[in-house]
């Protein structure tokens, strides 16, 4: 990552945290249905990854779920720097089971839970993006409130 000049590591790490807290506290608001994790069984491009999410997993969920879906994904490097997977939260996927969602996935294994705003995922997914801006995205849709705030 490139800091800003005369910028020194300190105060953009601290910028960085900030950007990463703003964001989980944004994502802690909305009302989450599932947090997923998507990987590929072989590299692909992160414009394929992208697509993919955004094109055909969300598009292929939105038919059994009835209605249009509102989401926010983040793709991490994987530890060998050669691949990157995908952190997601979805919304308006409740009438789906973990195994509905899993199929909906074509380039790799999954991770699905059910969301429980308990356990961090909306900080877990924002992490990586203070370092890693051209990496996430949110839906245009409304993001759907009453996320609760205390239980984090």
């Amino acid at each position: 990552m490139t800091q800003p000049r005369g910028a020194s590591p300190e105060a953009t790490g601290c910028i960085d945290r900030r950007q990463r807290i703003a964001w989980a506290e944004f994502l802690q608001q909305a009302d989450w249905s599932h947090f997923a994790t998507l990987t590929t069984s072989e590299p692909v491009s992160v414009d394929r990854l992208r697509r993919e999410f955004v094109a055909g997993f969300v598009r292929r969920l939105a038919r059994p779920a009835q209605r249009p879906l509102a989401w926010f994904y983040a793709m991490e490097p994987s530890a060998d720097g050669q691949r990157h997977h995908v952190h997601a939260l979805l919304a308006h996927t409740e009438s789906l089971n973990v195994a509905q969602l899993g199929r909906a996935w074509k380039l790799g294994n999954t991770r699905i839970l059910v969301y429980d705003p308990r356990r961090g995922a909306a900080g877990y997914v924002s992490k990586h993006l203070a370092a890693n801006p051209e990496l996430y995205d949110v839906s245009r849709r409304h993001l759907p409130r009453g996320g609760n705030l205390d239980a984090q």
